[in-house]
């Protein structure tokens, strides 16, 4: 988050490419955190991926595609329990395809790559706080 880009143009040293076995670990730990969860494994994603040095924007693509998948199993799993609200489910899914779709073309039409990363830290920490909060009291 604190490096600075290169002097005069484009930042090569965010053009991190990882190996299989760093993907195969990726996916394995959002598609376990995921069916434990209920949750989709974006976050688990976006947070690996960056750390290892991945430019934003690319991991924000890899995510979006990557999450419908490894949130199936889970989704799957409270659907056969029962748990599932179908109503709700359509509502939410609607909403949030059209959100999606404008927060997309807002982050590629508009934002930086430092500020992409900047604003997943600071909802990732927001997320943290709020399920601190919610365990300590």
């Amino acid at each position: 988050m604190r490096q600075k880009p290169a002097p005069g143009g484009r930042d090569f040293r965010n053009e991190i490419h990882p190996n299989l076995a760093q993907l195969v670990g990726i996916g394995v730990a959002a598609g376990l955190f995921s069916g434990l969860l209920g949750v989709g494994g974006g976050g688990v994603i976006a947070a690996l991926m960056l750390w290892m040095g991945c430019n934003a924007k690319k991991v924000a693509v890899i995510t979006a595609l990557a999450v419908p998948f490894s949130s199936l199993s889970g989704f799957l799993s409270y659907a056969v329990g029962g748990y599932a609200a179908l109503p709700y489910i359509l509502a939410i899914g609607v909403v949030a395809a059209i959100a999606g779709y404008g927060g997309n073309k807002t982050m590629h039409g508009f934002l930086s790559e430092r500020l992409v990363k900047y604003l997943v830290a600071i909802v990732s920490l927001l997320f943290a706080a709020k399920l601190i909060y919610d365990i300590l009291s």
